[in-house]
């Protein structure tokens, strides 16, 4: 931002308020938006591929993974039904501090345009809440004599923190990941990292942080399109960022399969390429459980004209 005149600030700054920004707290702190990007595929019912990584672990992860969400949304809720006993003690304070820096946190994400929006965006405000939480609880247990019961709760909060780990581990051996985030990224990568003269334009949501981090060990040219398929960019702009994209032989376009997609509307631009006959599929990529990741297409050496 200092090198860029807070292009974070003058880009964004706009106060939004979507219901879904209300949905991401909970689905935050309960566990179940990592669930959906990560482990979409409900493994318990499915059979275990032949390629799964140590079977016995498999197992044994499966068996332990019994929580089905994190136990800090109902400790959150319940420490705050406790706020009318725990300010009136001597150690408010260290229940305000966490819950006030929380909720500004919170609050603020409100102020930027599709800030807050989703799990990766809320969890920025941890450890705050499980702090207030712990402090709630042990302020509690120590104004109502119940010293036993505060380690109880926090080792019950471990272990079922633990068994909700151990399921989404069990997830991620047995199917390799089935949402956003899959190792159906590794053969992509070997793919793109073959064809050095070629530039890769992605054209979906959450590809970007695999290409950087394994991209730059491979050599691989890439880029995001988000102005073209979430019409951030003017009509102009698009239609420049277009004719770049496909009037080059060397240009890949890179984008989820049709059951894996984040952002439909770069789904529906390689459609409405491909009836235009603009673009070509070169190569797919499928996931463990056999659904496509990941699909590469390339420019039509000769796209005929647009059917009306």
């Amino acid at each position: 931002n200092l090198h860029r005149a807070d292009r974070t600030t003058l880009e964004n700054w706009q106060f939004e308020f979507r219901p879904e920004k209300l949905y991401s707290a909970r689905g935050t702190l309960d566990g179940s938006t990592v669930h959906w990007l990560a482990v979409r595929e409900d493994f318990q019912t499915k059979q275990t591929p032949s390629d799964v990584p140590a079977p016995g672990v498999a197992t044994a992860l499966k068996t332990l993974g019994q929580a089905q969400s994190s136990l800090s949304w109902p400790l959150l809720v319940f420490s705050i039904l406790l706020l009318p006993i725990t300010l009136r003690t001597r150690h408010r304070r260290a229940v305000l501090f966490p819950l006030l820096l929380s909720a500004t946190s919170y609050l603020l994400m409100f102020s930027f345009r599709a800030g807050g929006g989703s799990a990766h965006h809320v969890v920025m405000i941890y450890p705050f809440p499980h702090l207030f939480a712990i402090a709630s609880l042990a302020v509690a247990a120590e104004r109502f004599k119940l010293g036993r019961v505060f380690p109880l709760l926090v080792g019950l909060s471990v272990a079922w923190n633990l068994s909700l780990n151990a399921r989404y581990l069990a997830g991620y051996t047995h199917t390799g990941g089935t949402g956003s985030f899959t190792d159906a990224i590794y053969p992509l990568i070997a793919h793109a990292g073959k064809q050095p003269n070629r530039k890769y334009y992605l054209l979906d949501w959450g590809m970007s942080t695999p290409f950087s981090f394994l991209g730059q060990q491979n050599g691989i040219d890439w880029e995001e399109l988000f102005g073209l398929y979430m019409d951030t960019d003017t009509a102009r702009q698009r239609e420049q960022r277009t004719q770049q994209v496909l009037s080059n032989d060397e240009s890949r376009i890179v984008v989820r399969g049709t059951d894996r997609i984040v952002f439909p509307s770069g789904r529906k631009l390689i459609e409405q390429w491909l009836s235009e006959g603009r673009i070509e599929k070169v190569t797919e990529f499928h996931e463990r459980m056999g659904a496509v990741a990941f699909e590469v297409y390339r420019p039509t050496p000769s796209p005929r004209a647009t059917v009306p």
